[in-house]
């Protein structure tokens, strides 16, 4: 098997570890009585995300729309549409570029005999991939001010049709709401 192989192959593991790890956060002002959260509704004038970033990203926009409403929905919050909510909901999208570098050993070869019987080799590569950022906040209904947020943070892999897409965006929303409310 040739290094470009042998180095693709060793990866591969690490690459699809990395491609389906979800990193999800929250944090919250502790002050906050939570329980007397009960309506909600998206903060008015809110931009969401920066969409201009992927070239399907109005696709994007409405998939996480759609999980957030359905998420609050099925956890027993209704939206509302007149009137004041308890809270407002906005969502915000960054993506990064990042590099890796993953240097690979091959073992020790034979070498000039002033480097005695033998150096090990070593294969350096360096990767360039994406990382998405979805941050989702709860914002007080009446003062504005921002009481909840919760992230979740992955390398954007190739995700190929549609119904994949909607079931990452899916779980990155489910997996930040399900810290909303904060336990004790």
């Amino acid at each position: 098997m040739g290094r470009t192989r042998r180095a693709a192959a060793a990866l591969a593991p690490l690459l699809w570890l990395a491609c389906s790890s979800l990193s999800v956060s929250a944090d919250w002002d502790p002050q906050v009585r939570f329980e007397t959260l009960r309506t909600w509704a998206w903060l008015p004038g809110q931009v969401h995300g920066r969409e201009e970033t992927r070239p399907e990203s109005p696709l994007v926009r409405r998939r996480i729309v759609a999980a957030i409403e359905d998420t609050f929905a099925a956890r027993g919050y209704p939206r509302i549409d007149g009137g004041k909510p308890d809270f407002w909901v906005a969502y915000h999208v960054a993506i990064e570029r990042r590099l890796d570098a993953h240097t690979l050993y091959d073992g020790y070869t034979p070498g000039p005999w002033w480097h005695g019987p033998g150096y090990p080799r070593a294969d350096t590569y360096i990767e360039e991939y994406q990382v998405g950022t979805l941050l989702i906040d709860v914002i007080d209904g009446a003062s504005k001010e921002l009481l909840w947020r919760g992230s979740a943070q992955a390398r954007i892999g190739e995700l190929h049709t549609p119904q994949q897409r909607e079931k990452r965006v899916r779980e990155a929303v489910q997996a930040i709401l399900e810290r909303f409310p904060p336990g004790p």
